[in-house]
This record gives C-alpha cells, sequence and structure tokens, in this order.
C-alpha cells in the first residue's frame, strides 16, 4: 500500500472554498485525489463535528434553559466569548463558528444549519442519549456551485471524556457528470470537543476512505494522527 504525508495546514480549507475541483478537472490538477477528498471533508465532514458539538451544548442546554446563569456559563464552557448571549433562545442558538441549531417540535431532534460554508447545508441531530448523536443531511441549496449535490449523508458519534468520535459515516457525493464519490470510516474519527471557543478543524485520529466511481475508478484511505494526515492506497 503506498502512502504519502501530508500536513494539514489553513490552505485546506481554501481549497474548499475555491470551487468544485474533481477529477473531471484532473488535467489542471496535479493531485486530484488529495483536493477532492480536503474539499469534501471540509464541505460535508467537518460540518459534522460542529454539529455535534453545538448539538452537544444544545441538549444539555435544554434541562438548565430557565436558568440563564447557568445556561451563560454552560454556553462559555463551549464557545468562550465567540458566542452572542443575544443569540441564546430556548429555541434557538447561533454562534458565528458553528451555525444555527433549532428545535423541530420533536423531543432530542433539533435542525442544525452549518456555518462557514458558502452554500447553505442542514443536518438533522438526533440526540440518543449517552452523549450518542445521529446526524443526517436534509438539504443542500446548491448555492455557489451548483455543480454539488448530497445524495446521502448519515454519520454516527458520540460525546466522551471531551472527545466527539465519529464511526458510523456513510456520505456520498455527485458531479453532474455522475461521476460518484462514497466516503465512509475506516477507523473512528476522534476530535477534541470544543472548550472556550477553541476547535480543532481536523480529527487527531481515525480514517476516512473514498471511493470514487463513474468516468474515473478510484479508491484511498485519507488517515489522520496528530495534526497530520497521510493517504493510503
Amino acid at each position: 500500500m503506498k502512502c504519502i504525508g501530508y500536513i494539514m495546514a489553513a490552505v485546506g480549507i481554501a481549497v474548499v472554498f475555491s470551487g468544485c475541483t474533481m477529477y473531471s478537472d484532473m488535467k489542471e490538477n496535479e493531485n486530484p485525489a488529495m483536493e477532492t477528498s480536503m474539499m469534501l471533508y471540509g464541505g460535508y465532514i467537518s460540518p459534522v463535528f460542529r454539529g455535534v458539538e453545538i448539538a452537544d451544548f444544545f441538549a444539555g442546554y435544554q434541562a438548565i434553559r430557565e436558568d440563564r446563569d447557568a445556561a451563560l456559563e454552560l454556553a462559555g464552557l463551549y464557545f468562550g466569548t465567540a458566542f452572542s448571549p443575544d443569540e441564546l433562545f430556548y429555541e434557538k442558538f447561533y454562534v458565528q463558528s458553528h451555525g444555527s441549531i433549532e428545535v423541530t417540535g420533536v423531543k432530542d431532534v433539533y435542525r442544525y444549519t452549518a456555518a462557514g460554508l458558502m452554500e447553505e447545508r442542514v443536518y438533522q441531530i438526533t440526540a440518543a442519549g449517552e452523549g450518542r448523536y445521529i446526524v443526517e443531511g436534509v438539504s443542500s441549496n446548491k448555492g455557489y456551485d451548483e455543480v454539488l449535490r448530497v445524495c446521502q449523508m448519515k454519520a454516527e458519534a458520540v460525546v466522551e471524556d471531551g472527545v466527539v468520535g465519529i464511526w458510523g459515516l456513510m456520505a456520498d457525493y455527485t458531479e453532474n457528470n455522475d461521476l460518484k464519490v462514497v466516503m465512509s470510516c475506516a477507523g473512528t474519527l476522534e476530535m477534541p470537543l470544543c472548550r472556550g471557543g477553541d476547535f480543532w478543524l481536523y480529527p487527531v485520529s481515525g480514517a476516512i476512505r473514498y471511493d470514487i466511481s463513474g468516468e474515473v475508478e478510484d479508491s484511498f484511505i485519507v488517515r489522520y494522527h496528530d495534526g497530520n494526515m497521510n493517504m493510503e492506497r
């Protein structure tokens, strides 16, 4: 198995927002697999971590929401000074780093709108008890780039001992030319839970498998470890 190492930096986020760079552009792209994985991580998988973090706060908040001082203290524990008390309501909460979360009318089921993307991406998050969460993609408005469309998105996660773990990930992405990428966990993805407004951009351990089909066939695993990642074929 061939293994290529990379150091993750802010440039990875720039790839996410620079437009759709997939295998259909491979003649102009020296490493389409790496750019594809970084784009899809930033657009689809990173919001799962942010969604679980904000849901973990919001679920805890529901139990103490009538005690405003305790609620604000809890929000500060997660988000530091990054949140505004004026954005914390019984039914909805917004913080710039994560997005917004709101109740749905169904107990323990929340609607999460991811932040930092150039298109609106909405998820349903179910608090299943004992720190477990089920995250499902609901819609995408295809805003900045209509080449993108979500076909399926579901993940299972748990918050335990200050760590978010994602293990039940299954997501796919399809371009208009029917090139399809399926993403799945190849090892539990772990990331420290946000604290005091500080949060991690990438997992500290775990791996994601990418399977590409259509006009190009490819498969590889991106493995994360201590701020670095390796691509394995």
